[in-house]
């Protein structure tokens, strides 16, 4: 049994891989996949950790885990294999009055996160190369 890890709620992103299921395509070569949903342990461990731990086969996670993992003081050989959209859909979402028009105006504010070794560093970047200072 292969054991593939969802990086975020089931959505429309993980549709192809419950379509194939349903079609029985997997078990047409003999396959059998079982897909982790994060919510099964309220989101305590990421993907990329549980193909670490050896629960996970595979999982969906952003390219910054790959570096996170073979960057750690005793490397992990993660490796990415294939990229299930040509562009990233990251996002930061905030509320419409807070007067948020670009990357800039998020000076001052706080961000809340899955605390990514790399995350808070891109947010910062991302707001400097804005004109802001990155705070």
């Amino acid at each position: 049994m292969l054991k593939l890890g969802l990086d975020w709620t089931p959505n429309v992103n993980h549709i192809g891989f419950f379509v194939a299921q349903a079609k029985g395509f997997y078990k047409s070569y003999g396959l059998e996949l079982q897909i982790s949903n994060p919510a099964d342990d309220d989101y305590a461990l990421t993907p990329a950790k549980k193909i670490e731990l050896g629960s996970l086969d595979f999982a969906l996670c952003p390219i910054e885990s790959v570096i996170s993992f073979r960057t750690k003081e005793k490397p992990f050989p993660l490796i990415a294999i294939a990229a299930l959209l040509q562009e990233d859909l990251s996002a930061i979402a905030v509320r419409t009055n807070e007067g948020i028009n670009s990357p800039k105006d998020l000076d001052g504010k706080t961000y809340a996160s899955y605390k990514a070794r790399y995350e808070d560093g891109i947010v910062k970047t991302m707001v400097a190369n804005d004109r802001g200072k990155g705070n």
